[in-house]
């Protein structure tokens, strides 16, 4: 396999920079909601709070630094509560073979997950039963994709 050429990159990376130097956003360097964008899984759920939730997912945000699902879950009552759902990096899920279109709004799945520490109806995924019947992971200590990044 031929390496890939940097250059391409290299320059459109420097033009990036020249057209839109980061002194032209200087809130952005220091702006609350970049700083918590990426975050310790850990810090935020406890991974021994393990939920299972089935449900219909009603959007998919497959975008980085995290992909989020949102899925409304009846309880035993008849209560529906809609869940947001942490995921890992897209391309992280793309080395374990999503694609974007794996999911879809309306399909129904089962979602093993870990609660958040301080917030409710939120958790972060683990594993998902697919509306085929495939069991996927979503991002673990001993996975393809972390083998991969290692």
């Amino acid at each position: 396999m031929r390496p890939v050429p940097l250059l391409p990159v290299r320059l459109v990376t420097l033009a990036a920079l020249l057209l839109f130097p980061p002194a032209s956003f200087p809130t952005a360097s220091f702006s609350p909601a970049l700083l918590q964008a990426h975050h310790s899984i850990a810090a935020e759920f406890d991974g021994a709070k393990p939920v299972t939730l089935h449900g219909k997912l009603t959007k998919i945000d497959w975008t980085n630094p995290h992909v989020f699902l949102w899925m409304d879950v009846v309880d035993a009552n008849g209560t529906t509560t809609n869940w947001t759902l942490e995921s890992v990096a897209p391309n992280y899920l793309e080395r374990l073979g999503w694609t974007r279109h794996t999911l879809k709004a309306n399909d129904t799945v089962t979602i093993r997950a870990f609660l958040a520490k301080d917030r409710p109806n939120m958790a972060k995924t683990d594993a998902i039963d697919l509306p085929d019947g495939r069991r996927v992971t979503t991002g673990r200590a001993n996975d393809r994709a972390h083998a991969a990044s290692q």
